[in-house]
């Protein structure tokens, strides 16, 4: 074959995986950004598309849903600190059992608070709901739990909930 045939057909061949490429990444991106659980609004659009509320029902579950959030974020913190505290136990030689008892219980006393919180929460969505919405709640109840127990937050750009990079290794911590 000729020099100048091999060069168009390499020039062809080289925009085509170009074009396949770019076509990849345009996917990927568009399925990136759309939301993983299918409702929009993660466990709420869920709870709220699944038992078809009423205008009435969506105003009192968004009341609830506030007071909710508004606890959680209050619990999760002192979780976090309770939960970093009992793991700097590790770099602590020699300590007792009981040491790792008490940080242990002080991070699960936030914890079962939270989980009964979220318990009395369910039971005021669920008063809420009509005698049919409450059996479809009792059916969808196992999946809210998975939803709530593994989140998955929505665009976080590569941060966690506490706003720390996910990208590449952790960081260096400084003693």
């Amino acid at each position: 074959m000729a020099t100048i045939t091999k060069n168009r057909l390499f020039t062809w061949l080289l925009g085509l995986l170009l074009l396949a490429n770019a076509v990849t990444l345009v996917l990927f991106w568009i399925d990136r950004a759309r939301p993983q659980s299918g409702t929009k609004g993660g466990a709420s659009g869920f709870i709220v598309q699944e038992l078809n509320f009423t205008e009435q029902q969506k105003q009192q579950f968004e009341e609830l849903a506030k007071e909710h959030r508004a606890k959680a974020q209050e619990l999760r913190p002192k979780i976090r600190a309770a939960k970093d505290a009992m793991f700097e136990l590790v770099k602590k030689p020699g300590v007792s059992d009981s040491v790792k008892q008490v940080a242990a219980a002080k991070a699960s006393q936030y914890i079962m608070q939270l989980d009964l919180f979220t318990l009395d929460h369910f039971q005021k969505i669920r008063a809420i709901c009509d005698p049919g919405q409450q059996k479809k709640f009792d059916l969808i109840l196992s999946q809210l739990t998975m939803m709530i127990t593994n989140p998955r937050p929505p665009d976080l750009q590569g941060r966690d909930l506490q706003g720390r990079d996910l990208q590449g290794p952790p960081p260096h911590r400084q003693h």
